[in-house]
């Protein structure tokens, strides 16, 4: 943030920006009634618009979203049309058309991510199986290794549990906690 906010990081050409983070529009209101954001910070540093979100937001329904905006404004939408729109399209997204459209290309996505996740896994164990036990060396080691053990069992679970769940459900994204959080700041 405080690069954001210094003079000499500034984006002169920067269209706009797409947080697809979690609670990307929140900030610490604890010194004063002002809240700083990565929204805020990105508008000072040239941005001419920001998408954000304002809680913690689900990765599938989020990509899915990513998607369908960026698909609006390629169609010529303005920010808050393509933002509105997306968010109509994501909540009214069937089942049946999220598994003829989407799911092949999501499981083979997350497959290559898996992939990786255990390749990144395995080296880390690597890594740490080389240090003695009772080093902070490995303390870290093993927080890494627990840090990779843990998102390979993310992706499998989406993979494996998630993505089926989707199909089966008539609109598995209506809830507003999947479309509602993102908000457009800045300029049309």
């Amino acid at each position: 943030m405080s690069d954001l906010l210094s003079p000499a990081f500034r984006f002169l050409d920067l269209d706009e920006v797409f947080l697809s983070c979690c609670e990307t529009n929140l900030g610490t209101t604890e010194i004063t009634d002002d809240t700083m954001t990565l929204n805020t910070g990105f508008l000072c540093a040239g941005a001419r618009g920001v998408i954000s979100s304002l809680w913690a937001v689900d990765d599938l329904s989020t990509s899915l979203f990513s998607l369908f905006y960026h698909q609006k404004r390629k169609a010529g939408l303005n920010r808050p049309q393509a933002l509105q729109k997306a968010q109509q399209d994501l909540r009214h997204l069937t089942g049946k058309e999220f598994e003829r459209q989407y799911y092949q290309e999501l499981e083979q996505l997350l497959n290559e991510k898996l992939q990786l996740a255990s390749q990144k896994k395995a080296a880390a164990k690597q890594k740490r199986d080389g240090c003695a036990e009772d080093t902070p060396e490995y303390e870290q080691l093993q927080a890494e290794y627990e840090k990779r053990v843990s998102l390979e069992e993310k992706i499998l679970r989406t993979k494996d549990i998630r993505l089926k769940a989707v199909c089966k459900q008539e609109y598995p994204f209506e809830h507003p906690e999947y479309w509602s959080g993102f908000i457009c700041a800045g300029l049309r």
